[in-house]
């Protein structure tokens, strides 16, 4: 372990196995894993890019299915980082989002299945930013797409897709707004523009938990 650590995300795959993952002092990836009821350093020889890190974005910068773990970084340079659960390799894939500025990036991440998943993010410096902060992937993190570029409500910090949609179905939320997609992600539509929310939880198909700076409220869906 490192006395520099600073852990942006905790994940549990199961009840036997959890990840997490620290900013870096030294350009290596810091991957801890739970296994066989013991913490450890998970070995690799992955090497970060100068000024790539990732945010604590409620936790949601990873995530996990039967088959694969993602984390997704961001800063200066913004890549998707895959752990194959079977042969325990990690893969990289570089992403079109935008990148370039320590503010800047990915910050929260969620997938349906092996496949597809979505990415949300942008510029914490400037909210209303809304150019390359949303992306999808259709082939498990090696590519992705930007989705309603300079068509959305800007930085946004954490998205998770409704259960049972088919990743059909998702909703979003920043400090500035809440959103909602029904296409996969390719369009969004602005719910509500309550702000100080940070992340967002589905508790069912129409129910939704939203928790920020001192408060959580519950969000009863009507369509």
């Amino acid at each position: 372990m490192s006395k520099a650590a600073f852990y942006d995300a905790f994940h549990f795959v199961n009840e036997k196995l959890a990840f997490a993952f620290s900013d870096t002092d030294d350009n290596r990836l810091k991957l801890t894993r739970y296994k066989n009821g013991e913490w450890s350093f998970f070995e690799n020889k992955v090497k970060l890019n100068p000024g790539e890190a990732a945010f604590a974005a409620s936790n949601t910068n990873i995530a996990s299915t039967k088959k694969y773990l993602w984390i997704a970084t961001g800063g200066k340079s913004s890549r998707i980082l895959r752990l194959n659960f079977k042969t325990e390799e990690i893969e990289i894939f570089n992403t079109p989002f935008i990148q370039g500025e320590s503010s800047q990036g990915m910050y929260s991440i969620d997938f349906y299945d092996d496949k597809f998943g979505v990415a949300v993010g942008g510029d914490y410096t400037k909210q209303e930013a809304n150019v390359d902060n949303i992306a999808t992937t259709d082939d498990g993190g090696q590519t992705w797409q930007i989705q309603a570029s300079g068509k959305n409500a800007g930085y946004t910090t954490c998205v998770k897709i409704k259960p049972g949609s088919k990743g059909k179905e998702m909703i979003s939320v920043g400090d500035q707004h809440i959103s909602y997609s029904f296409d996969s992600g390719k369009t969004w539509k602005k719910i509500s523009d309550e702000k100080g929310f940070f992340v967002c939880r589905w508790i069912n198909g129409t129910t939704i938990v939203f928790a920020g700076k001192d408060r959580i409220s519950v969000m009863k869906l009507k369509f």
